[in-house]
């Protein structure tokens, strides 16, 4: 006499069409959730760009943070975010998120403001590395002449101190 172990369960259609019905519906919230968090940032980068072009730094910080709470691969709000840590002069937390982003070709003044943030917390080579890629990759941008120069300097600064460390 043979029986057939109780740990099979054979599935009905019935059961199968409202476990796809489940599904789907849980797919559907997903969704909606993911849709209203765009909605969120969206609405979040547009207040901090009315607040930075009242230079209501603390403010742009803030709903830069919630943008990045929620989706924190997110490159736009991260540039933006160490700019406004910089200017605030919170070289650390700045520098912080300037290491999350892959790509700040687009942005050369970040890089030069990253370079004063490693100066002013006593970084001093990759102070002077980032003021060198800073001068590379402006070199054929005439606009930002005062900050080429500014770079210039910190970076001869940069060479002073590490000339010092080594007597």
């Amino acid at each position: 006499r043979a029986r057939a172990p109780s740990t099979i369960h054979t599935v009905s259609r019935i059961e199968r069409r409202q476990a796809n019905l489940k599904a789907r519906e849980r797919n559907k919230k997903a969704d909606r959730r993911r849709k209203q968090e765009i909605r969120q940032c969206d609405n979040h980068l547009l207040d901090s760009d009315d607040a930075a072009a009242r230079q209501d730094w603390a403010r742009v910080v803030d709903r830069l943070t919630r943008v990045v709470a929620v989706r924190p691969n997110h490159p736009e709000a991260r540039e933006r975010l160490a700019h406004a840590c910089f200017v605030l002069d919170r070289p650390a937390e700045g520098l912080a998120h300037f290491d999350r982003l892959s790509d700040f070709a687009e942005a050369p003044t970040l890089i030069f403001l990253a370079a004063l943030a490693c100066w002013r917390l006593g970084d001093v080579p990759r102070a002077r590395a980032l003021a060198s890629q800073f001068l590379r990759a402006t070199k054929d941008a005439p606009w930002l002449e005062a900050a080429r120069f500014d770079a210039r300097i910190l970076l001869e600064s940069c060479r002073k101190e590490a000339r010092k460390t080594r007597a």
